[in-house]
């Protein structure tokens, strides 16, 4: 997964903002680019092919142990 784009993602953005992330690290960029495209989202969880929501980059960064 490349953290620095997710980073640069969140610039100027509200902490509420939410990205995708993958429990799969392969499929992060593609569900990442998948939802700044408004697509892959399922309505009903916001999650899309085993992908969650995480509303701060430090739960992010957390949930990696980096």
């Amino acid at each position: 997964m490349d953290i620095d784009k997710l980073v640069e993602y969140s610039n100027g953005r509200k902490a509420s903002t939410p990205f995708i992330f993958c429990k799969k690290p392969e499929d992060s960029a593609n569900h990442a680019k998948a939802r700044m495209m408004g697509k892959g989202k399922d309505p009903a969880t916001g999650s899309a092919n085993g992908c969650f929501l995480v509303y701060r980059l430090v739960e992010l960064v957390s949930y990696c142990d980096l």
